[in-house]
């Protein structure tokens, strides 16, 4: 083959050499890559040619919900090069034809990447006593990582993932039965839990830029595998993200948005023995808030124009034997408003302020919509009805702040400076 000649112009005969090793291998819940990439260039006429490069190539993800979230990393190292390339992708799979990717990748030197980074872990254990529970102690481990990547004053990033075992010591049935209650079941907050967590944090800034932006993930996993009846898997996982313009000193707009979705199930008995039916819950929960900021800190006047608006929703499915399977309505809920507030700074010791806040709230729930107190035979209820409501609440108040100068002596002070200079 031929290669570029080093010690004159033209081509010169030569040899290469490529190689490679590699392991792809599913791990747990993780999938985990790894290969070692090797390539060696030299020609007998010019021994200027020879180089010899390797690459270091790794990837580690994981799949949650079902496989509707995919977390991976990806980088490569040039040792030869003291460079490397990294990559993080978040896929959110949303329907089977929707689906949302976030990503961020950099270039960086080896060693100046390399300083960028901190690393600490640790272990906790937790041991509790109690009386008058079934449980009379129990035992909780957590061992946990965090990587902080800061490769400049305006950037940071940091992941944080463990796992935690909660072990309850002893179990006396006897507890139970005694208070007529089915000795087989298991409180959330007592029983066996193995959980996974790990968490995601970034805040990028611009140099030279009045922009900054903000985004979190977290995920948690809770399993209850010792449990024959109560909470058996709970799964938490929510994402937020901030925008933020610093249009001068005294002006700023921001935007902030998250989103939440917890599933859970739990196992009961109707005959006070073992499963016979199970639920399914899934609630979701949607917020978006936005504003403007004005004012200070050289003039008197400070405000602040903000909207916001909230929506969740309560999914329950029902596996029985007894009274069927299938789905409830809907639970809902849903919130807009908004506020101005502003502020007078009348001396260093006396400001006014005045608010008024606006919020729209409605809720639906099928077990209180409709039901009034002589609806259902034999059952009196309140005829409780869903929150539904619009509010506009208006105020003005002052704060008086003690100690320091009087208002009227600094005033005196200011009027006297320009006396005393030369």
């Amino acid at each position: 083959m031929s290669l570029d000649n080093r010690s004159r112009p033209g081509t010169v005969s030569g040899h290469a050499i490529d190689a490679g090793v590699g392991i792809d291998r599913k791990t747990g819940e993780f999938r985990v890559f790894a290969s070692l990439l090797f390539h060696r260039d030299w020609a007998p006429s010019d021994p200027a040619i020879e180089r010899s490069n390797v690459d270091v190539v790794g990837s580690i993800e994981r799949t949650f919900g079902r496989d509707r979230y995919l977390a991976r990393a990806f980088a490569v190292v040039n040792p030869s090069d003291k460079a490397g390339f990294a990559r993080s992708v978040f896929l959110w799979k949303m329907r089977d034809d929707v689906a949302v990717e976030l990503s961020a990748a950099a270039r960086f030197d080896f060693w100046d990447w390399l300083k960028a980074f901190e690393f600490e872990g640790g272990y906790d254990l937790i041991e509790s006593d109690r009386t008058l529970q079934e449980d009379s102690s129990e035992t909780e481990e957590s061992g946990w990582g965090r990587l902080r990547w800061r490769p400049s004053q305006e950037t940071e990033l940091w992941l944080r993932a463990g796992v935690s075992r909660r072990d309850p010591d002893a179990f006396n049935p006897g507890i139970a039965a005694a208070n007529d209650q089915n000795p087989l079941m298991r409180k959330f907050n007592h029983a066996y839990r193995y959980r996974q967590f790990s968490q995601l944090n970034a805040r990028i800034g611009f140099p030279g830029k009045p922009f900054t932006i903000g985004a979190e993930i977290f995920y948690a996993s809770d399993d209850y595998t010792l449990s024959s009846l109560g909470l058996r898997k709970f799964d938490d996982r929510r994402f937020a993200a901030d925008f933020t313009w610093a249009i001068n000193d005294a002006t700023s707009v921001y935007l902030q948005g998250g989103y939440e979705d917890q599933e859970l199930q739990n196992f009961n008995s109707e005959t006070s023995g073992s499963a016979d039916w199970n639920s399914q819950h899934q609630d979701t929960f949607r917020t978006l808030d936005a504003g403007l900021r004005f004012g200070k800190p050289d003039g008197k006047f400070d405000g602040n124009i903000s909207f916001r608006y909230a929506k969740g929703t309560g999914e329950i499915g029902v596996d029985s034997s007894f009274s069927g399977s299938g789905s409830y309505p809907d639970l809902d809920t849903e919130l807009k408003g908004g506020e101005f507030d502003v502020g007078y700074q009348l001396n260093s010791k006396l400001e006014l302020r005045f608010k008024v806040r606006y919020e729209d709230y409605a809720s639906s729930d099928w077990a209180l919509q409709g039901v009034e107190p002589a609806t259902i035979p034999t059952v009196l209820t309140l005829g409780a009805d869903p929150d539904d409501y619009d509010v506009v609440l208006a105020t003005l108040s002052f704060r008086y702040s003690f100690g320091g100068p009087a208002p009227k002596a600094e005033e005196e002070a200011a009027k006297e400076e320009p006396k005393a200079a030369p």
